[in-house]
């Protein structure tokens, strides 16, 4: 009525198939249904929290990267995915301010993530890291 809308709702949910499923960017086709549900559930995961609020704790809640307080995700250096045995183990964690992870994986994508990956990050996005907050 007023004349803002410009679908009837049905290219919202177009837009939204492309955010999940086989046709979103981050689908990885290797990986099993099991796999699949495991990373839904990844707070679930027995052990996940408590290494999360260790790691926060360890890292005094400040960004590894930037040495900033703020909104922090808390990284795995090894990757999720391919390291069942790392999973929970609070030496395989980083905090990040959630501006510099969401870099750190546009470049480097999700899924086998590695510490060489994140040094080389360190090392090559040093200027690109400082600017985010």
């Amino acid at each position: 009525r007023g004349g803002s809308t410009k679908s009837c709702g049905c290219l919202a949910r177009e837009a939204s198939k492309l955010r999940c499923g086989p046709k979103s960017s981050r689908w990885n086709h290797d990986w099993t249904e099991e796999e699949r549900v495991a990373s839904r559930n990844r707070r679930n995961y027995p052990g996940f929290i408590s290494w999360r609020n260790d790691i926060l704790k360890r890292n005094n809640y400040t960004c590894q990267l930037t040495n900033r307080k703020g909104n922090l995700v808390v990284h795995h250096i090894e990757s999720w995915t391919g390291n069942e045995d790392l999973r929970v183990v609070v030496s395989n964690g980083i905090t990040m301010l959630e501006s510099v992870h969401t870099l750190f994986h546009s470049l480097y994508g999700y899924g086998e993530n590695t510490r060489s990956q994140l040094e080389e990050f360190k090392i090559k996005y040093v200027d690109e890291i400082a600017k985010l907050n």
